[in-house]
C-alpha cells in the first residue's frame, strides 16, 4: 500500500521529467539551423540571402501552426504517450537527415516534415502533464478505448471547436498568447544574427552564445515561474495570470537591449532577461488555460493557441529576413 501511494506521487513528477527533456530536444532541433547557418551556406549558396534563411525558419513556423489545431484535436482522442513518442522518432529523423542534405529544396521539405512532427508535441505532452498534475492517477497506457464512429467523432470535434470559439475569454487567451510571439520568435530566429552583425562576431561563437543564453535563461524562467505561480494561486486565483504579465514585463526592457548598441554585455543581459521572462510567460500558459477550459478540449485549445502564436511569428520571421538584406535589422 505505501510503495503504491508513494509510486502514485513520484510518477507525475517523473512524466515531467521525461517530457522536460523531449522539450529540450524540441526546442534544439528546431533552432539549430540558426547556429549553424555559415556551415549550411558552404554547402548551400540559397542561404547567402537573409530573405531564403528568413523562408527556411519561416515554413516550420508556418506548418506548425497550421497542424497545431488539427494535433490538438487528435492529442484530445488518442493515446497522448504514444502520439509524443511517434513525434520524437519523427523529428529526430528529420533533424539527422539534415545532415545530408546538399540543396535548398531539400532542406526546405525537411524543414516542413519537422513542421508537422513537432506540431504534436506540446499540445499532448502539456495536456498530459496537466491530467497528471490535478490529483488524477489513471494512466492512459491502461485506459480502457471506446470505439466511436467518425460520424461521432467528427460531432465531437465541431461540438469542442464550438464550445471554445464561443468562449469569449478563450479569444481573449488567443490574444494573450499570440501578440508576445511577434518579438519572441523575431529574438529565437534572428538573435544569433543580430550578435553576429552588431558586434562584428563570428557566426560560429555568435550561433551558440545566443541560442545557449536564451534556452538557459528560459529553463530557468520555466523553474522559477512554475513554483512562484504554483503557490501565488493559493491565495489568489489570479496569480498565474499576475505570473505571466510579470514575465512579460521582463521582455521589454530585454528587447530594449538586444537593440542597443551599446556592447557585447548590454546584449547578452537582453537575451537572459529576454529569455528568463519568456519562461516565466510560456510556463503558465497551460496552466491559466486550464482555469478556463475542460480537460477533455484542452489539447485542443492549445492547438488554436499554438495556430495564432507561431502564425504570428512565421509573419515576423519573413519580415525581419527581408528587411536584413536591405541592411535594416537594427532598425526594425
Amino acid at each position: 500500500m505505501v510503495s503504491s501511494m508513494s509510486e502514485k506521487k513520484f510518477y507525475p513528477w517523473l512524466v515531467v521529467g521525461l517530457l522536460w527533456f523531449v522539450a529540450l530536444l524540441n526546442y534544439l532541433d528546431r533552432q539549430m539551423l540558426s547556429a549553424m547557418k555559415p556551415s549550411m551556406m558552404l554547402d548551400i549558396k540559397e542561404l547567402a540571402t537573409a530573405e531564403n534563411f528568413g523562408r527556411l525558419m519561416a515554413v516550420f513556423l508556418w506548418i506548425y501552426a497550421l497542424m497545431s489545431p488539427l494535433s490538438g484535436i487528435i492529442a484530445d482522442r488518442l493515446n497522448r504517450k504514444w502520439l509524443i513518442v511517434g513525434s520524437l522518432f519523427v523529428w529526430s529523423g528529420v533533424t539527422l537527415s539534415m545532415g545530408f542534405a546538399t540543396t535548398f529544396n531539400q532542406i526546405y521539405v525537411l524543414r516542413t516534415i519537422m513542421g508537422i512532427s513537432e506540431a504534436f508535441y506540446i499540445p499532448a505532452g502539456l495536456s498530459l502533464i496537466a491530467d497528471y498534475h490535478q490529483g488524477k492517477t489513471r494512466s492512459f497506457a491502461i485506459d480502457p478505448t471506446v470505439k466511436t464512429s467518425m460520424g461521432m467523432e467528427l460531432n465531437r470535434t465541431f461540438k469542442g471547436l464550438g464550445m471554445l470559439l464561443g468562449n469569449v475569454a478563450f479569444w481573449v487567451l488567443l490574444f494573450y498568447f499570440s501578440e508576445p510571439s511577434l518579438p519572441g520568435w523575431a529574438a529565437k530566429n534572428w538573435f544569433p544574427t543580430l550578435l553576429s552583425d552588431a558586434l562584428h562576431m563570428d557566426m560560429a561563437q555568435a550561433g551558440p552564445i545566443a541560442t545557449i543564453t536564451i534556452a538557459m535563461a528560459s529553463f530557468v524562467g520555466i523553474l522559477l515561474g512554475g513554483w512562484l505561480s504554483d503557490r501565488w494561486v493559493m491565495r489568489n486565483l489570479k496569480g498565474r495570470i499576475y505570473m505571466g504579465v510579470i514575465g512579460l514585463s521582463l521582455t521589454l526592457p530585454a528587447l530594449w537591449l538586444l537593440g542597443s548598441d551599446v556592447g557585447m554585455t548590454a546584449i547578452l543581459v537582453g537575451g537572459l532577461l529576454f529569455g528568463l521572462g519568456f519562461g516565466i510567460f510560456e510556463v503558465n500558459n497551460m496552466p491559466i488555460l486550464c482555469q478556463f477550459v475542460s480537460a477533455r478540449y484542452r489539447a485542443t485549445a492549445y492547438g488554436l493557441m499554438n495556430l495564432a502564436g507561431i502564425s504570428a511569428g512565421a509573419v515576423i520571421t519573413e519580415f525581419l529576413g527581408r528587411s536584413a538584406d536591405n541592411g535594416n535589422m537594427r532598425e526594425v
